[in-house]
């Protein structure tokens, strides 16, 4: 009879090949082949087998012819042929099944060919360093995805205000943005932020505290050369200066802790849908820090918001600011007095319009009677009503608190009381804008304005009592 391809409508390709190798085997024992029987058709572990088995190729069945019965079709080459196809399925079907087996077995008998085994891998060369990509398991959440894809568009920019690419690389490589539980509880710290969460009375207590008045005037007395000589050049008083320096960086003993490239990028990628690109804009100007060389890498550190140095100054004002007053060839606000106390007066001068006709920014007063009317009590800065003279303030029961105060009563004022009548009075000169613009915060303001009274006041007592 002709040859016949297998399929599934009379036999599969499995049962033909099972089927021959029972007749090979039959051959092989000398016993005669049973042309006659079905395929034997299997079921559980032999049924699962199927599946593998109709991967090996399918070989052709010839029926014997009626006239001889006891001879297979084909030679001892194609019976091989089939064997070793039969063996290769077996061993296919087996290894699921045999391996758990085997390397259970290893560990007895075979304890010499282990340890053979690992002494020829330790024997293998080296690999070279770099020689191979770095890989990691890791996965990444969505947020550091945008963040890589955020901080793509930074490097653009780094590079196309000319930033060396190695200074880029050096800062983005590996940077990841701080976790959201750290930004939540920073964005939320009434430490890092006391003015959002302490009444006005709790906020001034803290920052114009007895040992900063006290500490602040010794400082004032042991500088005084030197900050004389800043005023006669920019106009600023010593006492703003060293109010200022007080409160941003406790007279440079605290200038944060903060990586500050982390800490921008982090916030240039938080804040970029209702920010722009401020934070943005601030992480490339940290980054040209590095690049001309003023700070090391792992060593420009700040607050939180990325500000630097004593005087906290942001990259971008660093730039435009920062004096060299030294000398020395580099504005240094880390670690040089001369170019800090400059680079505070320079920026007070150029960038907050600091009037130098008007020595005060303002001081904490007292309101007796009910003799001012509504109309001239303001809340916070931004509530202020109309300026008016001092000496108006004074006539209607306004009082300064300050012992020394130099007050000119023909500078325009306002009266800010941001809790009330029952809170703290304030009266801010055109100078108390000044500090607005060093730090947007109206209790900010009031604070370097009482500071620098207090530590006036302070300086007047120690030289009285010497």
């Amino acid at each position: 009879m002709p040859s016949r391809v297998c399929s599934g409508a009379d036999c599969s390709a499995a049962d033909v090949i099972e089927g021959t190798a029972q007749n090979k085997m039959r051959q092989a024992l000398g016993c005669s082949p049973r042309w006659g029987a079905e395929p034997t058709r299997r079921t559980g572990f032999g049924a699962r087998q199927r599946s593998i088995r109709s991967l090996v190729t399918c070989i052709r069945c010839e029926s014997p012819s009626e006239g001889a019965p006891d001879a297979p079709r084909g030679g001892a080459k194609s019976s091989g042929r089939t064997l070793l196809r039969i063996a290769m399925g077996a061993a296919t079907v087996a290894a699921p099944w045999v391996s758990p087996f085997v390397a259970s077995t290893v560990t007895q008998p075979g304890v010499a060919r282990a340890a053979t085994t690992w002494k020829s891998m330790k024997d293998l060369p080296a690999i070279e360093p770099g020689a191979h990509p770095a890989l990691t398991v890791r996965e990444l959440t969505p947020r550091q995805r945008e963040f890589t894809a955020w901080l793509d568009g930074v490097r653009e920019e780094c590079i196309r205000r000319g930033i060396s690419e190695e200074t880029v690389g050096s800062c983005f490589n590996e940077l990841e943005p701080s976790p959201e539980t750290v930004v939540e509880k920073t964005a939320s710290s009434h430490v890092l932020n006391p003015e959002k969460n302490l009444s006005v009375e709790a906020y001034l207590r803290r920052m114009v505290s007895k040992d900063r008045v006290t500490k602040g005037a010794a400082l004032m007395v042991e500088h005084a050369e030197l900050l004389n000589e800043v005023e006669r050049e920019y106009g600023v008083p010593p006492e703003i200066l060293v109010a200022i320096w007080g409160i941003e960086s406790h007279f440079g003993g605290f200038q944060g802790e903060h990586d500050c490239i982390r800490a921008l990028a982090t916030l240039g990628f938080e804040h970029r849908h209702w920010k722009g690109d401020y934070f943005g804009n601030e992480l490339v100007e940290a980054v040209r820090i590095i690049d001309e060389g003023h700070v090391p890498l792992g060593d420009l550190v700040g607050s939180w918001a990325g500000a630097l140095g004593q005087c906290q100054f942001m990259p971008s004002n660093f730039h435009r600011y920062a004096v060299d007053k030294d000398g020395d060839g580099r504005a240094d606000i880390w670690r040089s007095l001369p170019d800090v106390f400059a680079s505070m007066a320079n920026f007070l001068k150029q960038y907050c319009e600091w009037n130098p006709n008007v020595r005060p920014a303002g001081f904490r007063v007292t309101v007796e009677g009910d003799q001012l009317p509504e109309d001239v009590i303001g809340g916070w800065w931004g509530e202020r009503k109309t300026p008016k003279p001092a000496s108006y303030f004074l006539w209607n029961g306004v009082k300064p608190i300050h012992n020394t105060l130099r007050l000119p009563r023909s500078a325009e004022s306002v009266l800010l009381m941001p809790e009330g009548k029952d809170g703290p009075a304030f009266l801010a000169l055109c100078n108390f804008r000044a500090i607005m613009r060093y730090n947007p915060s109206t209790n900010y303001a009031m604070a370097v304005s009482m500071l620098a009274q207090d530590i006036v006041d302070e300086v007047a007592a120690v030289r009285k009592e010497a």
